[in-house]
C-alpha cells in the first residue's frame, strides 16, 4: 500500500492558492501601470484649448467658480472613504495573518491566508491608485493664477480634473472590475472547500469577500459624473445625454433601491 508523503493531499491547493496570489499580484500591477501612465499624462504642460482662449475673463472666472465649488465639496467624503478602505484592508492583513499563524485547524488557516492575500491586494490597489477626488480642487489652486492666461490654463486643468473624476467614479459600471471581484473570491472559497474538505467555510468566505468587494466598489464617490454633466449643461450649451444610474440608499429601517434618469 502506497504511504502518502506529509501534506501531499494538500500540494494541489497550494499550487491554487499560487495561482490566487499571482491573480492579485497582476491586477495590482495593472493598476499600477495604469496609474503610471495617469501621472505621466498629468506631469505634461496643460495647453489651453481654443474654445477656453476664446472665453472673456469674466466667462473664465464663472466657470473656475463652478468648477472650484464642485472639486471641492466632495473631498471630505472621498478622502475618508480611501483612508477607511485603506485603514479596513491594511488591519485585514494584519488579522488574518496572526490568526492563521495561531491557529492548528487546517481549513482555518487557509481562510485566514487567502483573507489576508486578498487584503494585501486591496491596499496596493487603494495606495497605487487613489481618489483624485479626496484632494478637491488642491491642483488647480496650486496653478498660477496673476495673468488671464494663468487663470485659462487653470480652467483646463480643472475641467480635466471634473472629467477625470467622472470617469473614475463610472467604472463602478465596469464588468470587469465585478468579474476580479468575484473570480478572486470564488478561487479563495474553492480551495478552502475543496483543499481543505470545508465547503461550508469556504462558501462563507468567497460570499463575505464578495461583498465587502462590491461594498467598496459601489460606496466611492459617485456625485462626479452628475457634477460634470451640469457643467456641460450650464456653460457649454450643449445637450448630454441622459445618465441613467442606481444606488442603494439608507433609509429609516432599512434600505431602498434608488434610480436615477
Amino acid at each position: 500500500m502506497a504511504v502518502a508523503r506529509p501534506g501531499a493531499r494538500h500540494a494541489p491547493i497550494m499550487d491554487t492558492l499560487t495561482v490566487t496570489t499571482r491573480l492579485v499580484v497582476w491586477s495590482v500591477l495593472a493598476v499600477s501601470f495604469f496609474a503610471e501612465r495617469a501621472h505621466a499624462e498629468e506631469s505634461e504642460v496643460v495647453a489651453i484649448p481654443e474654445r477656453i482662449r476664446d472665453l472673456s475673463d469674466s466667462e473664465v472666472t464663472e466657470r473656475l467658480d463652478f468648477l472650484i465649488e464642485r472639486l471641492d465639496s466632495g473631498r471630505d467624503y472621498a478622502w475618508w472613504w480611501w483612508t477607511g478602505w485603506t485603514a479596513f484592508y491594511g488591519l485585514g492583513v494584519v488579522v488574518e495573518g496572526m490568526r492563521a499563524g495561531l491557529t492548528d485547524h487546517e481549513a482555518r488557516r487557509a481562510q485566514y491566508i487567502v483573507g489576508s492575500v486578498k487584503a494585501v491586494g486591496g491596499v496596493a490597489v487603494l495606495l497605487l491608485r487613489p481618489p483624485e477626488a479626496k484632494d478637491g480642487a488642491d491642483d488647480v489652486r496650486a496653478l498660477p493664477h496673476s495673468t488671464p492666461d494663468d487663470r485659462r490654463r487653470q480652467l483646463a486643468v480643472a475641467e480635466r480634473q471634473l472629467h477625470t473624476n467622472a470617469e473614475l467614479s463610472d467604472r463602478r459600471y465596469s464588468w470587469l472590475r465585478h468579474a476580479i471581484n468575484l473570480g478572486v473570491n470564488a478561487a479563495g472559497g474553492v480551495i478552502i472547500a475543496q483543499g481543505f474538505d470545508d465547503p461550508s467555510r469556504g462558501a462563507r468566505s468567497a460570499g463575505v469577500g464578495a461583498a465587502v468587494g462590491e461594498l467598496s466598489i459601489w460606496t466611492q464617490p459617485w456625485w462626479p459624473p452628475h457634477d460634470w454633466e451640469e457643467y456641460q449643461r450650464r456653460f457649454n450649451a450643449a445637450p448630454v445625454a441622459q445618465r441613467v444610474s442606481w444606488r442603494i440608499v439608507p433609509i429609516s429601517g432599512g434600505a431602498a433601491f434608488q434610480l436615477n434618469f
